[in-house]
C-alpha cells in the first residue's frame, strides 16, 4: 500500500482552511470593531479572517483577530492571506468571466465618480 504524506504548507503551527460566507461577515463585524481608523481596517480584517480560517488538531490557533494580532508578525499574518487567497479563491478570473454582462466601461465611470 502506497503511503501518500502530507504537503508542507507555508503556515506554521496549524492548516489553513475555507470559512464560510457567514464567517467571513463575522470576520467583517470584528474587524470594523477594532480597527482604529480606515486605514487599519485591511489588517484587521486579515486577522479576523486567518483567525478562523488556521486551525490546529481541528480547532481554532487564535480565538480571535485581536489574540492574533497580539501573537503574530505583520510579515507572518501577509503571508497567511496571501496563502489563503492563492489557495482558496481564482484569482485568474476577470470580471466578464464571473459576469459575461460586466460593462468595463461602465464599471469604470462609475468608480469614478
Amino acid at each position: 500500500m502506497l503511503r501518500i504524506g502530507w504537503k508542507r504548507r507555508p503556515e506554521r503551527g496549524g492548516r489553513l482552511r475555507p470559512i464560510s460566507a457567514w464567517a467571513l461577515l463575522q470576520a467583517r463585524e470584528e474587524a470594523l470593531c477594532m480597527a482604529a481608523s480606515q486605514e487599519s481596517f485591511g489588517l484587521c480584517l486579515n486577522a479576523c479572517v486567518i483567525s478562523r480560517a488556521l486551525l490546529r488538531r481541528g480547532k481554532p490557533v487564535y480565538e480571535s483577530g485581536e489574540a492574533l494580532l497580539r501573537g503574530m508578525t505583520e510579515p507572518q499574518l501577509r503571508s497567511l492571506t496571501e496563502a489563503y487567497l492563492t489557495r482558496f479563491t481564482d484569482c485568474t478570473q476577470t470580471p466578464a468571466a464571473v459576469n459575461p454582462n460586466f460593462d468595463a466601461a461602465r464599471f469604470e465611470e462609475l468608480r469614478g465618480q
